[in-house]
């Protein structure tokens, strides 16, 4: 507990969940969200981003990423909207961020849950606003390879009381 409160207060966040791992904590993330059939997301990312949709039981699409930062194309997400598509994955990649302004007025267009795996994100601002503040959660990793390295573990960051409750149930 004293390390997610020493977390919610450097990202100016309001509930910090550490968990296992952020596989897991993709997973919780899912499972709390009530996706179901569909998820959008980046086709270049870890595996464990895609495996997390999977092994919850819903289908990752994948859309194409910007060539030059790697990031999510947000204008090629529109084509793959279905009636199946519950929700959109950003990533945030080598401690940068994909847009996740526009990505949030986008899902909100079309009425889509969103979250991000910013594993590797920690530490990361866009404006003035710290990375684990976007869309409905965000979840990171402290794994040896990540910006925070804690040899394993992880945390989701919210600012929604609600789900955080369902997060730690």
């Amino acid at each position: 507990q004293e390390l997610e409160k020493k977390l919610e207060s450097y990202l100016n966040v309001k509930h910090v969940i550490c968990v296992t791992n952020a596989t897991i904590g993709l997973m919780m993330a899912a499972e709390a969200l009530e996706l179901k059939g569909k998820v959008i997301m980046p086709s270049f990312t870890f595996i464990a981003s895609a495996q997390s949709l999977s092994w919850t039981g819903i289908e990752p699409v994948f859309c194409d990423v910007d060539p030059i930062t790697h990031q999510i194309a947000i204008e090629q997400i529109d084509v793959l909207v279905d009636d199946d598509v519950t929700g959109i994955m950003g990533v945030n990649l080598w401690g940068g961020a994909c847009n996740p302004v526009a990505l949030e007025a986008f899902a909100s267009s079309r009425n889509l849950k969103l979250y991000f795996d910013s594993a590797q994100a920690f530490g990361c601002k866009v404006g003035d606003t710290r990375i684990a503040n976007f869309g409905s959660l965000e979840v990171f990793s402290f794994h040896a390879t990540k910006v925070l390295s804690a040899t394993e573990g992880g945390c989701l960051c919210t600012n929604d009381d609600f789900l955080a409750a369902r997060l730690r149930n």
